[in-house]
């Protein structure tokens, strides 16, 4: 292969890459790069194992080094404090939605790995007041006194759909990458989200293929697991029921607690996964610093701090044309193939440092609309014109509709009866006209005769 085929191919693997293909590089410092919205611990925890030994049966028990609640399959109720002291419970809370926070929600799935990336949403309801910034939640405190000292303390074992609740603040792991795994100093943490305990009015489930939904379905599976304890869901969550793999496509509000008011929809055909997805950046929305990036820069950086958070550990459901958006930029979904579906870690993501102008685009809305105000202005006069002439038509049809008729069924006694008439005084000289065009019998003079509207007698 020449070095000009080498380049070109070391280009091409610049602009599209796997998801899991992907390794995040190391995260710049919040004082050089301010557009950098994730953060990673300071120090490798120290070393915990995710087990322990039952204290009634001597069995190993899965926490995953939360100090959580757990059941051992022997029936022992126990929790392990940060010391790595074991304590027997007489109880397992499990009727309401804060009692999440007390029991272990996952269940080990046999790899010790390392988590790449972590997305977390903080509720807002129970948030204390020293870490909010007015009305809104300051991550950045939250991030240095909260998340890092829990994550720091020890080596935590942390599955998507966790719950933490550390220092007063209660957080819902909603994405991670891989599905289950340690929290090291190589992964990335991404906190922006606030979620909320309010009931959900309506959500819209959709199966990911090759699992379907009916409604036997919904009313032998879906409905039963969401009535047995209080659930929190959000948008784009991927939910295993069962073994019935389906994503809360829809949601309204956009996250919160299902409750036995809250409308379940469903739809029957599953998605596909998508197999490649181009996300491109609003120019206008991105940071200063790297609009003056050529594209090489660019595509590195977009990949690498938008692109590749959004899509990684998550079930994003996508079309072709979607705008989202990803930490303050918008992005649009120019090219997805197929063009509806689930992000998976096969997907291949596309972009090559280019950009698209959203006041461009307005323009070019406003013209597409009055292009099309033009067409259907024209398609109404060429329809007026197109009914004038069909009336004019239809008329002249039914003058020659009822002429036939008057010729088919001859003249009635009114009509001829108001014929003009007068005593012929001398013959016509013409043979054509010396008879009648009625009876045609020959014109005799002082006969009485009528004159037709055509002038004729």
């Amino acid at each position: 292969m020449g070095n000009g085929q080498r380049n070109r191919s070391t280009e091409l693997d610049t602009t599209q890459i796997s998801i899991q293909d992907h390794n995040y590089k190391a995260i710049p410092s919040r004082e050089s790069v301010s557009y950098s919205c994730a953060y990673s611990i300071r120090k490798q925890p120290d070393n915990c194992t995710p087990h322990y030994l039952c204290i009634s049966c001597n069995r190993q028990c899965f926490d995953g080094g939360q100090c959580k609640i757990i059941k051992c399959i022997c029936g022992a109720i126990q929790k392990r404090d940060e010391q790595n002291r074991v304590t027997e419970l007489n109880y397992y809370p499990e009727s309401q939605f804060q009692d999440n926070f007390d029991i272990l929600q996952s269940r080990f799935l046999g790899e010790c790995s390392e988590l790449q990336s972590l997305s977390l949403g903080v509720f807002l309801d129970s948030l204390p007041e020293d870490l909010m910034n007015g009305h809104s939640p300051d991550f950045q405190t939250i991030t240095e006194l909260v998340l890092t000292k829990y994550f720091e303390i020890r080596l935590r074992y942390i599955t998507e759909g966790d719950y933490i609740s550390f220092e007063g603040c209660h957080i819902k792991v909603l994405a991670s990458y891989p599905l289950q795994g340690f929290v090291t100093r190589n992964t990335r943490i991404h906190c922006t989200q606030t979620i909320s305990c309010r009931p959900l009015r309506k959500i819209r489930l959709v199966p990911i293929a090759p699992h379907v939904i009916n409604s036997s379905v919904l009313d032998s599976v879906i409905v039963p697991y969401f009535s047995e304890l209080a659930r929190h869901v959000h948008e784009e969550q991927k939910l295993v029921i069962r073994g019935l793999e389906c994503v809360v496509a829809s949601a309204l509000p956009s996250d919160g607690i299902v409750t036995a008011d809250t409308e379940i929809f469903f739809e029957p055909d599953p998605l596909n996964p998508i197999k490649r997805i181009s996300l491109i950046p609003f120019s206008e929305d991105l940071p200063g610093c790297m609009r003056a990036m050529d594209q090489k820069q660019l595509s590195k950086s977009v990949l690498d701090q938008f692109l590749m958070p959004y899509l990684k550990g998550w079930t994003r459901v996508i079309y072709q044309g979607k705008e989202v958006a990803i930490d303050g930029v918008g992005f649009k979904a120019q090219s997805v193939s197929p063009s509806y579906g689930f992000i998976t870690s096969s997907t291949l993501v596309v972009y090559d440092g280019k950009r698209v102008s959203r006041a461009e685009q307005e323009r070019q809305h406003r013209r597409s609309q009055r292009n099309r105000s033009r067409r259907n202005r024209t398609l109404h006069i060429d329809n007026s014109i197109q009914e004038v002439n069909t009336t004019m038509v239809i008329r002249e049809l039914m003058n020659v509709l009822e002429n036939f008729r008057v010729l088919q069924e001859g003249a009635s006694e009114v009509i001829i009866s108001q014929l003009p008439s007068f005593s012929l005084t001398r013959l016509p000289e013409s043979a054509d006209q010396c008879r009648c065009l009625i009876c045609m019998n020959d014109f005799e003079l002082e006969e009485q005769v009528k004159a037709l509207p055509c002038s004729n007698v």
